[in-house]
């Protein structure tokens, strides 16, 4: 079952998830703000190697456009523009993945809208691509674009401005407990609220793709799906049902949620 995120404001100015703490590893929020604007965004520390966390470190601001942003915040007072730069992050088992979402004064000097989606192996350093995760990619993302397709593009709005799900966005994803999320370029996919949409793949639905050795990305993720007993598989759901949480979902019974 394929899940096609229409990601609203709420969500898409989240300044900063829970970050999972392993070993000595944290994130903390940088922030800077101008009245109701901010620019906010996550570095690394206490990793081991300090090499590799500034390089991650430094790969975040650059590829997120930082300094512009920190620019553009700056101006906003003599301009009355508004600019709101947020982040959410999921860090697990010495993987990272960062959101960061920008709204408001774009670099063209025009209100817009963009995601910047980065993950990490915090092992290495290096960046992760869909090659870390599929074992054959062109097959992954023809079968997601194809999902997309037949399923949601017909329900999409005629009002919308910009609404190609395809090509799916490669080099813009993100995951976490639930899956991969990818995020589209405001001028390939906005949505009525201006803000950029977002189509996510739940683990499951994926599994024919994912690379299944030992050690590789989607086994340090949790994202293999082991094969369930009936007995297993009643388990797992009364389990969830005492802890007041709902599949794919990161929220439990009882928590707000943003309108």
């Amino acid at each position: 079952f394929c899940f096609f995120s229409l990601v609203s404001p709420a969500s898409a100015t989240v300044t900063q998830l829970a970050a999972e703490t392993e070993d000595s590893v944290s994130i903390t929020e940088v922030s800077t703000e101008n009245g109701e604007n901010y620019v906010r965004y996550p570095q690394l520390e206490g990793m081991r190697n300090p090499a590799v966390q500034q390089t991650i470190n430094d790969d975040i601001v650059n590829l997120a456009n930082i300094a512009q942003r920190l620019i553009t915040l700056s101006t906003l007072q003599a301009t009355g523009a508004t600019l709101q730069v947020g982040n959410t992050t999921y860090l697990y088992n010495q993987l990272l993945s960062v959101v960061i979402s920008a709204k408001g004064m774009m670099e063209t000097l025009r209100n817009g809208h963009a995601y910047t989606a980065l993950a990490y192996d915090l092992n290495t350093g290096q960046r992760l691509q869909l090659s870390d995760l599929f074992s054959d990619v062109d097959a992954a993302v023809a079968w997601m674009e194809d999902q997309l397709l037949s399923g949601y593009a017909d329900e999409l709005s005629s009002y919308l401005e910009y609404a190609e799900l395809a090509p799916l966005p490669v080099d813009c994803f993100s995951f976490d407990e639930n899956g991969i999320t990818f995020w589209y370029p405001y001028k390939q996919f906005a949505l009525l609220s201006g803000y950029s949409g977002a189509a996510q793949f739940q683990y499951g639905e994926l599994q024919a793709f994912l690379i299944a050795d030992a050690g590789s990305v989607p086994s340090r993720l949790g994202a293999l799906v082991p094969q369930y007993t009936d007995a297993q598989i009643l388990e797992n759901i009364q389990n969830t049902a005492a802890e007041g949480t709902l599949p794919y979902t990161s929220i439990h019974l009882g928590d707000s949620i943003s309108g």
